[in-house]
């Protein structure tokens, strides 16, 4: 086994998300050891961190977050309102893909050729996001969040968990995929 080996399965038995950390650091508690508030203070639940536009950063939980797809085709879907990009066929099963930079009116709706798709689900419900760029993963303290600011390019704030460290907007999936603002129910003819 070489080195790598070791620092990889090691890494695969590291504590994901905050209640694995809670777990153990009761545990080192109950053997006597000293834990250090900064310990503490770092668990936070994981987010995917991803970028819209040249430097917007967002953050959706990991509970939500069900892949990320590499730019498929869309197919347009007569009728909607802009911020519905289209479907795409993820194994068999049509998901309606979303435009968040049509949904907050925040940002021009251009994409690159190879931009991801964070697919995202909530209960029954699984939507596409169009994102320019995932970035990777950032621990999120719910309680450490801060509000978010009034905004002429978001249509509802309760979209927005909160801001963190005064540069990332973490979005509330739950909020997001539940609300009315997102139904369609338009009559043609």
């Amino acid at each position: 086994m070489n080195e790598h080996d070791a620092s990889d399965k090691a890494f695969a038995r590291m504590p994901r998300g905050i209640d694995e950390r809670a777990v153990l650091l009761d545990r080192l508690r109950l053997l006597g050891a000293e834990v250090d508030a900064p310990a503490e203070a770092q668990a936070g639940e994981p987010a995917v961190l991803f970028r819209l536009g040249a430097e917007e950063r967002y953050a959706l939980s990991y509970r939500h977050a069900e892949e990320i797809v590499q730019r498929t085709a869309l197919a347009p879907v007569p009728c909607t309102p802009p911020y519905v990009a289209g479907v795409m066929n993820l194994r068999g099963e049509l998901v309606t893909v979303l435009d968040l930079k049509q949904l907050f009116r925040a940002l021009p709706a251009e994409y690159d050729a190879q931009a991801p798709i964070l697919v995202v689900a909530l209960g029954a419900v699984t939507v596409g996001l169009r994102v320019d760029e995932v970035l990777g993963q950032i621990d999120i303290d719910p309680a450490r969040l801060e509000p978010p600011l009034p905004s002429d390019g978001v249509r509802n704030l309760a979209w927005v968990a909160g801001i963190h460290d005064g540069t990332v907007t973490v979005l509330d999936a739950a909020a997001l995929l539940s609300g009315s603002d997102l139904v369609v129910d338009e009559r043609v003819g």
